[in-house]
């Protein structure tokens, strides 16, 4: 877990979620802020040719502030790392490495970041990796409660004892109009000029002069005149729009695409491969419950899944039932589950020959994933308040500055409850909270919740799903 910043700001938020990264793995060196290698004054380092850091940010888009860094200490994006992404409706803190570029530096970005700051940097040998970590541990506040106290009792037992189903989060697909999984389902079909196109079209809702922009490039296909019409910010936009304005042929748009980060271009393919894996999920449940059946997939030893068969039933329950990540190289449940995949993908024309893409950077392999995940390090309180702007939890900024635990008011007027977790690497609590309260955990949704009050659903609410 990153080590709590150095006392480096002060200041008040306002707390709904916090989230940390659990990493893995061991750096092989490091040289701490100010030591120097005598032979290369010029870089503090010495061998260790990365600089770790950590990065606490409150609401703001990680891909956003990873390009702002980039942008303003004169390097590419591609020489920052992390194991993972954080929520952008959060308050997050992680670590990042970044190459060649020095403490100093990344320090004094401290004065220019809003809602952002950046600590404790030291030297290493190797960069951060995409996956290099073990999960994330959350701290959320559920405002507003009106039922029971012995409900709420119920539900987080249940939630620490037998978990819940392991969706893809509404994270996973976007906050527009235009979910990411098109962009993908394009992609899969080669249907490039189809993907820019989905990339680049108005949406409602957004600002008047970035649907100005939008609705000028459908008009005229004119790339660099939309570039110059396009707001401040929108990075994932401009670098279609630029790869636009430089492609080799009049219809290289795959070229166009291209131009997006490497991680950005993936985030859309397997946008597309979360959706399948979460209505396979649904059906499965509704088909056959929350228990392992024969033919089902459980952890093997190392070389793959196992395979359920009716003498091994008894051994397995439903928390070591897998279910596969759609990929080219993946073994298939030996049952009625391996045609829920074949059926799905049908109904978008795709067969697992689509996921072999013909170009590399598209090709889905495929995973395996549990159908049902418990949380660890569950614990929970009710707090009672009366200012619905008072924080109810501390941050890792707040705990630096010794602020004190808030603490419940007697006879306050609103109920909270406040909840952390763990998690392993690419389960959301977004579902977990889904599956507490019973209701959407869109960001459309959450509009409709601000000044309504927020039931916990009896023991007896039916099971949920994200058809």
């Amino acid at each position: 877990m990153p080590r709590p910043l150095q006392k480096l700001f002060l200041g008040k938020e306002k707390v709904s979620l916090l989230e940390r990264s659990l990493e893995r793995g061991s750096y092989s060196s490091y040289v701490c802020l100010g030591s120097r290698d005598r032979r290369n004054p010029q870089w503090p380092g010495g061998k260790n040719k990365y600089c770790r850091f950590t990065l606490y940010k409150e609401n703001r888009d990680a891909v956003d502030v990873v390009n702002y860094l980039a942008k303003q200490l004169g390097v590419k994006p591609s020489v920052f790392h992390s194991a993972g992404l954080k929520d952008r409706r959060a308050i997050t803190t992680q670590h990042y490495t970044a190459f060649k570029v020095k403490a100093e530096s990344l320090l004094a970005m401290n004065k220019s970041l809003a809602n952002v700051k950046i600590g404790n940097p030291v030297y290493v040998g190797e960069p951060l990796k995409l996956g290099q970590l073990t999960g994330n541990h959350f701290t959320i506040i559920l405002r507003s409660v009106s039922c029971d106290d012995h409900v709420i009792q119920e539900k987080m037992t249940s939630l620490r004892d037998n978990g819940f189903i392991n969706y893809f989060g509404m994270q996973r697909f976007g906050t527009s109009t235009v979910p990411t999984y098109h962009i993908g389902r394009c992609i899969l079909h080669s249907d490039w000029k189809g993907a820019v196109d989905a990339i680049l079209a108005p949406r409602p809702g957004e600002p008047e002069d970035l649907t100005s922009a939008r609705q000028y490039f459908m008009s005229t296909r004119d790339a660099e005149g939309t570039l110059e019409k396009f707001p401040r910010g929108r990075p994932l936009e401009k670098a279609v729009l630029k790869g636009l304005v430089q492609r080799q042929g009049p219809n290289d748009f795959l070229g166009a695409l291209k131009r997006v980060p490497y991680s950005s271009r993936l985030m859309y393919v397997h946008s597309f491969q979360s959706l399948v894996w979460n209505r396979v999920a649904t059906h499965r449940i509704r088909l056959h419950g929350l228990r392992p059946i024969p033919g089902d997939l459980v952890l093997g030893n190392g070389n793959g899944p196992l395979t359920v068969t009716e003498e091994t039933l008894s051994r397995y329950t439903i928390h070591d039932v897998l279910l596969p990540l759609p990929g080219h190289d993946v073994t298939l449940p030996a049952n009625d589950i391996k045609n829920l995949y074949e059926s799905i993908l049908a109904e978008d024309n795709l067969t697992f020959q689509h996921l072999n893409h013909k170009v590399r950077d598209f090709t889905l392999h495929g995973s395996y994933r549990n159908i049902v995940v418990r949380p660890k390090d569950v614990e929970w309180d009710v707090v009672r308040y009366d200012d619905v702007t008072t924080p109810l939890a501390l941050t890792d900024r707040d705990e630096l500055e010794d602020k004190p635990p808030p603490q419940s008011l007697e006879g306050g007027q609103y109920k909270a409850l406040r909840m952390s977790f763990s998690l392993p690497t690419a389960s959301y609590a977004t579902m977990a909270v889904r599956d507490l309260v019973k209701m959407e955990t869109s960001s459309h949704y959450q509009t409709l919740l601000m000044n309504t009050p927020l039931p916990i659903s009896t023991p007896n609410s039916p099971p949920t799903n994200n058809d």
